[in-house]
């Protein structure tokens, strides 16, 4: 079985909230994750975010759109 996993956080000092950003009323996130699900070498797409406070959006995002999210240490990528 392939997995992908999709690093988002809505934490950016530059544009926070940039996997919401609309194109097309559409966020960046569900952009990124439609086209990715075309591949016919994943199986299953995860989206890998912080514990922080910031990111309970991305969780909630998850879960209303049937989308699997794991949450971690936001400085621990490996093990997020």
């Amino acid at each position: 079985m392939n997995i992908l996993i999709i690093q988002a956080r809505c934490g950016s000092s530059r544009l926070p909230n940039k996997i919401f950003l609309e194109l097309n009323k559409k966020p960046l996130l569900q952009i990124l994750i439609d086209r990715l699900s075309l591949s016919k070498n994943i199986d299953k797409i995860v989206i890998a975010t912080s514990t922080n406070t910031e990111d309970d959006k991305v969780e909630s995002y998850c879960i209303n759109n049937n989308i699997e999210c794991y949450r971690g240490n936001e400085r621990d990528l490996i093990t997020r």
